[in-house]
């Protein structure tokens, strides 16, 4: 962790301790006392890009490669109408198998909409 910090304190032009304690009081705030200021401290360095889509309210987000690896992300809310659940397939089937979901009984399914 401490390399991964050293990486992010270079990116964001702070010294180390700087970086810590901003690290430590973000982590430490719950989401209720959350400031603009906590989140762009800590997440600016991580995120290389981002776009939101306002017509769907979907949005984009790059991570900065040199901190995490992996494909950009896509986060979307969908709408639905009255009596209509969204249930991807792949959920409704990881209900419905036990070995997959655990002890839900079938009660607790069905509050899934399944």
């Amino acid at each position: 962790m401490k390399t991964g910090l050293r990486l992010v304190t270079r990116l964001a032009g702070q010294s180390y301790e700087q970086m810590r304690v901003t690290l430590l009081e973000f982590l430490d705030t719950d989401v209720f006392s959350l400031s603009h200021e906590n989140c762009v401290s800590f997440l600016d360095p991580l995120i290389e890009t981002w776009d939101v889509d306002l017509t769907t309210f979907g949005m984009e987000i790059v991570l900065n490669r040199r901190i995490a690896s992996g494909d950009p992300r896509r986060f979307e809310f969908v709408e639905t109408g009255p009596g209509q659940p969204l249930i991807e397939p792949g959920f409704k089937e990881f209900l419905n198998d036990s070995s997959l979901s655990g002890t839900a009984t079938k009660e607790e399914r069905s509050c899934s909409g399944i």
